[in-house]
């Protein structure tokens, strides 16, 4: 997807991504401790890909200004 906003692609206009401090997700009902920070319900991306994900878009971004 970075590759074609920064390609100039005009319809990609908004980006969803779940993230949370820790990636995956974890049960209510194992009986194991709960982890801070990671998700209860769906599994999401954690704050280190979060970051790299963001700045590839800001990346893509600026480049499909310029370009």
């Amino acid at each position: 997807m970075c590759a074609q906003i920064a390609g100039g692609e005009r319809a990609i206009t908004g980006v969803m991504v779940e993230s949370h401090l820790v990636e995956g997700n974890q049960s209510l009902e194992n009986g194991e401790p709960l982890v801070y920070g990671r998700s209860v319900t769906d599994a999401c991306i954690g704050w280190e890909d979060t970051e790299v994900l963001l700045r590839q878009l800001a990346a893509a971004v600026k480049q499909r200004r310029v370009g």
